[in-house]
């Protein structure tokens, strides 16, 4: 095969064309200088993160160009947790995206070199060539300095063009040192000998990225490399826009998500990274505020121009993020918020009128009239302010106002299942019962159980339900079916010790018992019925899969310490394990991959491996939490705060649009009460709100 090369000539005529625009981060970071082994000064940008035992990443420059080729990449990489080193190597001169002089190149004598450049063999060998050779010296000078600084975390070499070739050298020579590269546009540039690079790639054994510009040409050049690697599988990626080296990056953020993924495997999140995440997190959301009268609020990205009172999407599940911000150590702002939403809520307190009559989710713990309920109620917890007991009150009259008394039954609406139904609002009031002593409150949660039972199907000793009276289809799984209204009915009896609610959410385990998948200790439940589509894959989160229905049989297990409760548990997130979410999908769960969001992806799944953890005190379950909030991190992304565009679900306005949501459900409100769960658990704390389907202590 015939491959294109670019020489070094061409290299610098095509960079000193090259330029971008590009958005400045600024970040703290220091100018730093060492010796090389011949005696050179070495300059370099330095951008820390919190540890030195953190990822480093060192990085060299395109041809004729300078440290500041980073400057605007070296901070996206350390608010991601990597210590970074820029480094000036001899052959250069100035960036062309920043305008950054090479101080290293001006010691060495390099400018005169590139501003009297001329297209001919013999310049180049007798005047380029020895300068790039010799920036080798400065690569290694670059080792030491972070070896004598006692960097002890992975190192990750990264080079671009000509210093792509060299950095294969380093990782040859550097065996133990060198835990991982990054290379873009590498390539025989040194036509004396055209299979150089190649003679120190075939040896290298470190895991390689390789990245080539958008051009044929370019992936001509970089293909021999990757067929020369023999002791490692190089991932690579052709940039969708972008000439010619790591300026790739400035020209397209679509070339970036390839790069975080590969990184990303080498920095796992530590305990206290968690709140500072969750930190980050709250500054973007606070960046997301629009104006509702005289009130600055939240907006819901679901719909720009709408706030929302709700758990799910809305006001009620930030206030209560906010309001875990604080409990783990946060500022007096995060206590701000968190009473601006809770005000918000009590300025906008549904009332008693036809607006909410028969109107679908709208009793909801992650609805409106309940969401705003138990956001109240655990402001009250936390400041213990009447106006929040106040306003918990007025949202227990409006639930007894609309509740259909028929034969010592109560309903709000036909819906029966957690999330928009009839268990939802019954777990509500079972919490405000609890934290009150109501005996309303109890007596419409007792009532709603014998609703739920009077509703449902019976067959021999199984009861199901629909997920909706008025409905023809059968949701089993946490969110709309038996699997939560089994949970809703369990916890009625741990309350009032009633055997009929214990005998029907019994029933309801049978029923899921005679429907599950349990091949090799696994326990999963089928989508739904009766379309035939729903007989397809499993899923795997809190809405339709197992880290949803393990709540169940975690709140059985609080109720008799049966040890067959946990054994089902385990065997929940032995389906979980059995997809493979991270990887190649298993074919039994589809073929699209999982979202990463609380109501249906990976970050319940997360959030369940910590609850069997702190049940269990299994590592397996924290390092599987720990391994899944890092996939989870690699899809965040850092501009103006901590947040994780996702696409538009089928059932959202403007489907497939990306977008980065504020909620609970799809936002950086629930990523963020996935970072506190993480952390209290990792710092054997409790400061953090358990929503009203949440069992575990």
């Amino acid at each position: 095969m015939r491959y294109t090369k670019i020489s070094v000539g061409n290299l610098i005529l095509l960079l000193l064309t090259l330029g971008c625009a590009s958005d400045k981060e600024f970040t703290t970071n220091q100018t730093i200088s060492f010796k090389a082994e011949d005696g050179v000064t070495v300059t370099a940008d330095f951008y820390p993160s919190a540890r030195k035992s953190d990822p480093t990443i060192v990085m060299f420059h395109q041809s004729a160009s300078s440290r500041g080729e980073y400057q605007t990449i070296a901070p996206r990489l350390q608010q991601r947790g990597f210590n970074c080193l820029a480094v000036d190597l001899r052959w250069g001169k100035k960036d062309f995206w920043n305008g950054v002089e090479n101080e290293t190149a001006r010691a060495y004598g390099s400018y005169e070199v590139v501003d009297n450049f001329v297209d001919t063999d013999a310049y180049q060998y007798e005047e380029v060539w020895p300068r790039i050779f010799d920036s080798y010296l400065d690569m290694t000078a670059a080792l030491k300095w972070l070896k004598e600084n006692d960097f002890d975390g992975d190192l990750i070499v990264w080079g671009s063009s000509f210093s792509a070739m060299l950095q294969f050298k380093l990782a040859r020579e550097f065996p133990e040192e060198i835990e991982a590269m990054v290379s873009y546009s590498p390539g025989e540039y040194y036509e004396k000998d055209t299979v150089l690079l190649r003679s120190w790639s075939s040896e290298v054994t470190q895991p390689v990225f390789i990245a080539a510009g958008q051009d044929t040409a370019e992936y001509l050049m970089t293909r021999p490399i990757l067929e020369s690697l023999k002791g490692v599988q190089p991932e690579f990626f052709q940039a969708v826009k972008g000439r010619h080296g790591s300026s790739v990056l400035l020209q397209d953020e679509a070339n970036w998500p390839p790069l975080i993924s590969f990184l990303q495997q080498f920095k796992t999140y530590k305990k206290d990274d968690y709140l500072d995440l969750a930190r980050q997190a709250g500054f973007w959301l606070q960046s997301k505020k629009i104006k509702k009268g005289d009130d600055l609020i939240w907006r819901d990205v679901l719909d720009d121009s709408v706030v929302s009172m709700s758990y799910s999407n809305g006001v009620s599940g930030t206030v209560l993020f906010y309001s875990d911000l604080f409990r783990n150590g946060g500022s007096q702002e995060h206590m701000q918020e968190a009473q601006s939403g809770a005000d918000y809520l009590l300025k906008n307190l549904p009332e008693k009128s036809d607006s909410l009559n028969k109107v679908s989710w709208a009793f909801s713990p992650y609805g409106n009239v309940c969401g705003t309920g138990y956001a109240l109620l655990e402001m009250y917890n936390l400041t213990g302010e009447e106006a929040y007991k106040t306003g918990v009150q007025h949202i227990l009259g409006v639930l007894d106002h609309f509740s259909l008394n028929q034969n010592d039954t109560v309903s709000w609406d036909l819906g029966n299942d957690v999330l928009g139904g009839l268990s939802g609002t019954g777990l509500f009031l079972l919490a405000v019962a609890e934290t009150f002593e109501d005996s309303l409150a109890l007596s419409l949660a007792r009532s709603a159980g014998r609703t739920l039972i009077s509703r449902a199907t019976e067959s021999g000793n199984t009861l199901t339900w629909k997920r909706g009276q008025d409905g023809n289809f059968t949701l089993p799984n946490f969110s709309h079916g038996a699997a939560g209204i089994g949970y809703f009915l369990a916890r009625l009896f741990e309350r009032t010790g009633d055997p009929e609610f214990l005998e029907a959410a019994q029933k309801s385990i049978n029923y899921l018992d005679s429907i599950a998948y349990t091949e090799d200790n696994t326990y999963l439940i089928p989508y739904g019925f009766p379309d035939p589509g729903w007989s397809r894959a499993f899923d795997i989160g809190w809405a339709h899969g197992p880290a949803g229905v393990a709540r169940l049989f975690y709140q059985m297990y609080k109720i008799d310490e049966d040890q067959k409760w946990l054994n089902r548990m385990k065997a929940c997130f032995n389906g979980i394990r059995l997809s493979n979410a991270m990887g190649q999908l298993n074919p039994m769960f589809g073929t699209r991959p999982f979202s990463i969001d609380q109501r249906f992806g990976l970050t319940s799944v997360a959030s369940f491996a910590l609850d069997l953890y702190s049940v269990t005190k299994d590592l397996e379950y924290l390092n599987y939490a720990q391994h899944t909030i890092d996939y989870i991190m690699s899809k965040a992304s850092f501009k103006d705060g901590l947040h994780w565009p996702i696409e538009r679900f089928g059932f959202m306005k403007n489907r497939g649009q990306v977008t980065s949501f504020t909620g609970y459900f799809y936002g950086s409100s629930g990523y963020g009460a996935l970072l506190l769960k993480a952390y209290n658990i990792a710092t054997n704390q409790k400061h953090f709100s358990r929503f009203v389907d949440d069992p575990f202590d």
